[in-house]
Protein backbone atom coordinates (compact mmCIF):
# COMPACT_ATOMS: atom_id res chain seq x y z
CA UNK A 1 0.00 0.00 0.00
CA UNK A 2 2.84 2.37 0.85
CA UNK A 3 4.39 1.81 -2.59
CA UNK A 4 1.23 3.02 -4.34
CA UNK A 5 0.75 6.08 -2.15
CA UNK A 6 4.29 7.43 -2.38
CA UNK A 7 4.43 7.83 -6.20
CA UNK A 8 0.96 9.41 -6.11
CA UNK A 9 2.04 11.96 -3.52
CA UNK A 10 5.20 12.68 -5.48
CA UNK A 11 3.16 13.31 -8.64
CA UNK A 12 0.85 15.69 -6.79
CA UNK A 13 3.82 17.49 -5.24
CA UNK A 14 5.33 17.99 -8.70
CA UNK A 15 2.11 19.20 -10.33
CA UNK A 16 0.93 21.69 -7.70
CA UNK A 17 3.65 24.32 -8.35
CA UNK A 18 3.03 24.16 -12.10
CA UNK A 19 -0.71 24.65 -11.60
CA UNK A 20 -0.09 27.68 -9.39
CA UNK A 21 2.31 29.22 -11.90
CA UNK A 22 -0.19 28.73 -14.72
CA UNK A 23 -2.82 30.63 -12.76
CA UNK A 24 -0.41 33.47 -12.05
CA UNK A 25 0.56 33.74 -15.70
CA UNK A 26 -3.02 33.87 -16.96
CA UNK A 27 -3.88 37.21 -18.50
CA UNK A 28 -7.45 38.43 -18.63
CA UNK A 29 -8.74 40.02 -21.85
CA UNK A 30 -8.98 43.38 -20.08
CA UNK A 31 -5.29 43.26 -19.20
CA UNK A 32 -4.39 42.18 -22.74
CA UNK A 33 -6.34 45.09 -24.26
CA UNK A 34 -4.57 47.52 -21.95
CA UNK A 35 -1.22 46.75 -23.59
CA UNK A 36 -1.86 46.44 -27.33
CA UNK A 37 1.71 47.46 -28.23
CA UNK A 38 3.24 44.30 -26.72
CA UNK A 39 5.33 42.30 -29.17
CA UNK A 40 5.99 38.60 -29.54
CA UNK A 41 9.68 39.09 -28.76
CA UNK A 42 11.51 38.99 -25.44
CA UNK A 43 14.74 40.65 -24.49
CA UNK A 44 17.95 38.63 -24.39
CA UNK A 45 18.19 39.14 -20.63
CA UNK A 46 14.65 37.80 -20.12
CA UNK A 47 15.38 34.84 -22.39
CA UNK A 48 18.58 34.01 -20.50
CA UNK A 49 16.74 34.28 -17.16
CA UNK A 50 13.97 31.94 -18.32
CA UNK A 51 16.49 29.52 -19.80
CA UNK A 52 18.41 29.36 -16.50
CA UNK A 53 15.17 28.85 -14.54
CA UNK A 54 14.18 26.05 -16.92
CA UNK A 55 17.53 24.31 -16.52
CA UNK A 56 17.29 24.59 -12.72
CA UNK A 57 13.77 23.15 -12.75
CA UNK A 58 14.86 20.26 -14.96
CA UNK A 59 17.72 19.46 -12.57
CA UNK A 60 15.39 19.66 -9.57
CA UNK A 61 12.82 17.37 -11.20
CA UNK A 62 15.55 14.88 -12.06
CA UNK A 63 16.77 14.89 -8.44
CA UNK A 64 13.22 14.43 -7.18
CA UNK A 65 12.62 11.55 -9.58
CA UNK A 66 15.81 9.88 -8.38
CA UNK A 67 14.77 10.34 -4.72
CA UNK A 68 11.28 8.96 -5.39
CA UNK A 69 12.77 5.98 -7.24
CA UNK A 70 15.10 5.29 -4.32
CA UNK A 71 12.20 5.51 -1.87
CA UNK A 72 10.12 3.21 -4.06
CA UNK A 73 12.95 0.68 -3.99
CA UNK A 74 12.97 0.82 -0.20
CA UNK A 75 16.16 2.78 0.24
CA UNK A 76 16.53 6.21 1.79
CA UNK A 77 18.18 8.91 -0.32
CA UNK A 78 21.63 9.93 0.93
CA UNK A 79 20.61 13.57 1.26
CA UNK A 80 17.48 15.53 0.44
CA UNK A 81 17.30 16.82 -3.09
CA UNK A 82 18.08 20.51 -3.04
CA UNK A 83 18.08 22.84 -5.98
CA UNK A 84 19.74 26.20 -6.16
CA UNK A 85 18.76 28.78 -3.58
CA UNK A 86 15.40 30.23 -4.51
CA UNK A 87 15.02 33.96 -4.81
CA UNK A 88 11.69 35.26 -3.59
CA UNK A 89 10.30 37.77 -6.03
CA UNK A 90 7.85 40.43 -4.95
CA UNK A 91 6.03 42.63 -7.37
Amino acid sequence: MNRTILPGLAAVALLVPFRLNAQDAAVSPAQDAASPASSDYVSRAEYDKLKAEHAAMKAEVAALRKAVQQMANGTVPASPAEGPARKVETE
